[in-house]
């Protein structure tokens, strides 16, 4: 299961919209634990060259899922680099937030 999405980010002088392929792999028929992941995957930007995310959701017992979070960067030009790596933290834990506040969000309407 795919799809494609589109995130814009942007800090003073330097902004870009990513264009990434998104897919669901779920490994409950291959792995006993349930494992599964969404994988992304930049097809477009103008700022990184490689960027490729993994989020992976690890079962732990009744109603507690532990959750990876993973992302690999390149930027080959010096100049982008060094502007866009002050914003890397940044820009995971705000994913990061906006993970937690959806499922907060779910489970209150159940």
């Amino acid at each position: 299961m795919g799809f494609d999405a589109q995130v814009e980010v942007g800090c003073s002088i330097l902004s870009d919209r990513f264009r990434s392929k998104v897919e669901l792999h779920d490994h409950k028929q291959q792995h006993s634990n349930g494992t599964s992941q969404i994988v992304a995957q930049c097809t477009e930007s103008s700022v990184v060259d490689k960027m490729h995310t993994v989020w992976t959701f690890i079962p732990k017992g009744d109603n507690v899922t532990e959750v990876v979070f993973e992302v690999q960067i390149d930027i080959y030009d010096p100049i982008k680099y060094s502007t866009l790596s002050s914003v890397f933290s940044y820009m995971a834990q705000t994913q990061m937030d906006a993970f937690i506040v959806e499922v907060e969000n779910r489970l209150q309407k159940k």
